[in-house]
């Protein structure tokens, strides 16, 4: 058998060379060439490329994010089934990260870095963390361990979900009606979110009026999910603090974006949870050996729920 595979990431080699290894020396083909393979594994491929690929089974997805092989379903036939990543390293690599903004801001190093530039010496105060709130919205394989860090540091965390959850030590609020009552009393509000219809351009102003004034945003979803002229507008209106942005409508970030010059926002380069070559090929060859022996998946992509 030969495996197909499409990335424009830096380490796409990498990437073909640890899925080779994994498979047991499987031939790693590119996706544009087709062929009679049964299993495509990509990152943003084109729908285009998948007209030569007529024996086509499964696809599976080198990173979190599932949007992509959403956008490829209406192109494909209607019995090929999607897979996500879904691999611990990347779980920690997210938490670390979320972990890493939420103190910078709680401890106000951000500030304090501002003072360094200035050459200005002043005490700031800030609360316990056992008396700051941090809602984590997304309680799924990534949002959990981003909560469950943010718990393990002392913070007081409440979730948000699509569904009720009751087997968690914090408590998840669901469903629409439930986002005002996690984000209401929030020092922070963490998105940790599956792009759907429900949550595309779920960060914009109704979110932030529901926000306590001065809370901090931190989004390591998808960028469709942001209205960044919402958060602007809550920025200058003091409604919030600031924000730590990993995630965008357009990447790389334009250089014109007024995002950029803005001192309240971190931007960082989509850099929160990067897949790791060599756990995550062997998570995506044991996906792939458990569909052509048994036909189960542990980690499919339902298109109907869109995640």
């Amino acid at each position: 058998m030969s495996l197909l595979f499409h990335t424009a990431w830096e380490n796409a080699e990498v990437w073909r060379a640890a899925l080779r290894d994994a498979l047991d020396g499987e031939a790693v083909e590119p996706l544009e060439g087709g062929g009679e393979a049964d299993v495509a594994v990509v990152w943003n491929a084109p729908p285009r490329a998948f007209a030569a690929v007529p024996r086509l089974k499964l696809v599976c997805s080198l990173g979190a994010g599932v949007d992509h092989l959403l956008s490829l379903s209406p192109v494909l036939p209607g019995d090929i089934r999607f897979s996500r990543l879904v691999d611990p390293v990347m779980a920690e690599r997210m938490a670390l990260h979320v972990l890493a903004v939420v103190l910078r801001r709680h401890r106000n190093l951000d500030l304090f870095e501002r003072q360094q530039r200035d050459r200005h010496w002043r005490r700031l105060f800030h609360d316990d963390a056992a008396d700051t709130t941090v809602a984590v919205l997304g309680q799924g394989s990534l949002g959990r361990p981003v909560a469950a860090a943010l718990a393990a540091a002392g913070f007081k965390v409440v979730g948000w979900a699509r569904s009720p959850r009751t087997d968690l030590s914090w408590p998840v609020y669901s469903g629409m009606d439930g986002l005002h009552e996690a984000v209401a009393g929030a020092a922070f509000v963490v998105a940790v979110l599956p792009l759907t219809a429900e949550t595309r351009s779920i960060l914009s102003a109704p979110l932030f009026a529901m926000m306590r004034p001065g809370a901090y945003l931190v989004n390591v979803g998808r960028g469709e999910q942001m209205v960044a002229r919402d958060l602007l507008d809550a920025l200058d209106a003091g409604r919030l603090s600031g924000a730590a942005l990993d995630a965008f409508e357009s990447e790389p970030l334009p250089p014109e974006s007024p995002l950029w010059s803005r001192r309240e926002i971190l931007i960082t380069p989509h850099v929160a949870s990067l897949s790791n070559p060599a756990t995550g090929a062997r998570a995506i060859a044991a996906e792939i050996c458990r569909f052509r022996s048994e036909g189960i998946l542990r980690n499919e992509v339902f298109c109907d729920r869109q995640y």
